[in-house]
């Protein structure tokens, strides 16, 4: 079994090479000019699409509510797996994601995610500070955002998340965006986080009702934040009731 799962891990990694080799010519095409880069950031949804078919894993998105691509929201996802940035790319609704700074080292790849989405080194209160205020910049441009209110791969049980940073919820409150909370249900079991050898089996994504925050303030904020994390706290313990 082990040596099954280290083939197909080899397998999918070069796989991932493959179709972003494939799409980096558009990336290429489309980063310089500003006007182009929500295509760009679809294309997230293709190279994730292929990505996926041709691993042969089978991927199940459920959506509680109907969402409009049109329409802006904060997503707020549970964060256990290097899986769940792909899996979020399969999203019918593109937006730009807040990533971890070190996201920027990796050859190529760190280029266009830099490019198109926004990075934070969460160790300086500088840099968190920083992407906050960029976030709040693409929110005012009709941008839809991806954030991982955990700050970060830092559950150490599993399915039981580490307890949500503000950030999201100040995006979503001061800009009146709907927050959308997004369980993730078995990606770290797929790949779990200090593991590197894949294991097949579907994925499950859960994209539940939007919250409605026009009518907050940031005096809601801790109540929205607590409602959240019961919505995606509950989905996730769900499987193993």
């Amino acid at each position: 079994m082990y040596i099954l799962r280290k083939l197909y891990t080899f397998y999918a990694i070069g796989i991932f090479a493959l179709v972003f080799i494939a799409v980096l010519p558009f990336f290429f095409i489309f980063i310089p000019i500003k006007a182009l880069h929500p295509l760009a950031r679809k294309l997230n949804y293709w190279w994730a699409k292929l990505f996926f078919v041709f691993i042969f894993m089978p991927v199940q998105i459920i959506y509680k509510q109907p969402l409009n691509p049109k329409n802006q929201y904060v997503f707020c996802a549970n964060h256990f797996s290097y899986l769940d940035i792909p899996i979020l790319g399969l999203s019918k609704v593109a937006g730009m994601f807040i990533g971890k700074a070190s996201l920027k080292k990796l050859p190529i790849f760190g280029y266009m995610f830099s490019q198109l989405h926004i990075t934070v080194d969460r160790s300086s209160r500088k840099d968190r500070y920083s992407a906050l205020i960029e976030a709040l910049a693409q929110a005012d441009k009709g941008q839809s955002l991806f954030i991982f209110p955990e700050g970060g791969i830092r559950a150490k049980h599993p399915p039981t998340m580490e307890s949500f940073k503000d950030g999201a919820f100040r995006i979503a409150i001061e800009k009146n965006i709907p927050i959308v909370p997004t369980s993730i249900m078995n990606a770290w079991q797929i790949l779990p986080e200090h593991s590197y050898l894949l294991k097949w089996g579907r994925l499950d994504v859960v994209y539940h009702e939007p919250i409605k925050t026009e009518n907050l303030t940031l005096a809601d904020l801790d109540s929205l934040k607590k409602q959240v994390y019961s919505i995606i706290d509950k989905q996730l313990n769900s499987q193993n009731a």
